[in-house]
């Protein structure tokens, strides 16, 4: 193939993602550092920001310091091979990049924005992206449609996946129930109560959900024959996902004690829709701290991925681990 015919469709996917994520203004020129409201994940042509990513990696890194949580899924992961806080480069860094303990745990994180693995060429690796033209195709078509994931989660009945609430009608209280269903579906994955091989139909929080997806690693993994640790830590990744967008301010409205005040939903006419896309970025900093501090709720997003990072890896009782979730992390103010 010519090198032109091989630059057109590259560039038409980049014109069609750019509909999708179009590039905000630089946060570094700001006057207000805490603009941000939402989190992205960096996707094909590394148009958005490794958000959502790096904020995994620094509930592990908290996970393995502060809380001595080691073994387990996070066997064999060191530090070392984990963003610094006083990294000036960090914030830009790509999931390819990651040492390979790490893949599963970021297209975990990923999976809610591309539960059909559309952003990449490979089922397994985090480096190999696809054009994004397929991943787009399904972004656009119909919601209603059960089969189409990728537009169910980010503006039909799914949004809770990623903290958000599926109809403005809904009530906060469902929202939660909802997201707690799931969180407690991948907490039984993480945790290896479910195993890959089970089918979807016979665990109740999650039959007839994904119609076209037939086992937990076909649903996480899109492969049947995926290693259990892989769709472990894609579970954990998954729910990882929803706790952070919990604390992303074009997502969930909290209190100023942190509770829970409303979910939004993507469908609401006020809405503020390039906000919510314009700015899902990193806000300003020298240091990889300084723009988690200036992100809004990406601390919190951290301490609460890390304090659930090490429930499960320590193998706590399922009940303890929703008693955390329901009381620390998507805490609801009382009305």
């Amino acid at each position: 193939m010519s090198l032109k015919m091989r630059i057109l469709p590259a560039l038409a996917a980049c014109l069609l993602l750019n509909s999708c994520w179009k590039s905000p203004p630089d946060p570094d020129e700001s006057d207000d550092p805490k603009e941000i409201l939402g989190y992205m994940v960096q996707g094909p042509w590394n148009i958005g920001d490794p958000v959502h990513e790096i904020l995994t990696l620094m509930s592990i890194r908290t996970a393995i310091e502060e809380h001595k949580s080691s073994d387990g899924l996070l066997a064999g992961i060191s530090t070392e091979n984990l963003p610094k806080w006083d990294s000036t480069s960090a914030h830009t860094m790509t999931a390819g990049s990651a040492d390979e303990s790490l893949h599963q745990f970021l297209r975990g994180v990923i999976w809610p924005d591309d539960p059909e693995g559309l952003f990449f060429k490979d089922r397994k690796d985090v480096d190999n992206f696809s054009t994004g033209i397929m991943w787009q195709a399904a972004f656009k078509k119909d919601p209603a449609d059960p089969k189409n994931i990728t537009a169910r989660s980010h503006f039909g009945d799914l949004q809770y996946l990623h903290s958000m609430s599926p109809e403005m009608s809904m009530a906060t209280s469902e929202v939660r129930r909802k997201m707690l269903q799931w969180a407690g579906f991948l907490v039984d994955v993480a945790g290896g109560g479910i195993k890959p091989g089970e089918s979807l139909s016979e665990i109740a929080a999650v039959a007839g959900l994904f119609p076209n997806r037939s086992t937990v690693s076909d649903l996480l993994t899109a492969d049947p024959s995926a290693p259990q640790m892989h769709v472990r830590h894609r579970a954990l990744g998954a729910l990882l996902h929803m706790v952070q967008d919990s604390y992303a301010h074009g997502h969930a409205s909290r209190s100023s004690d942190g509770e829970i005040v409303s979910f939004h939903c993507y469908n609401d006419p006020d809405h503020d829709h390039n906000t919510h896309a314009l700015q899902d970025r990193w806000g300003a900093g020298a240091t990889l701290k300084d723009r988690i501090a200036n992100t809004p709720g990406a601390e919190a997003a951290i301490d609460g991925g890390s304090g659930l990072l090490a429930l499960i890896n320590a193998g706590k009782p399922k009940s303890e681990i929703m008693k955390f979730l329901e009381e620390k992390v998507f805490n609801l103010a009382a009305r």
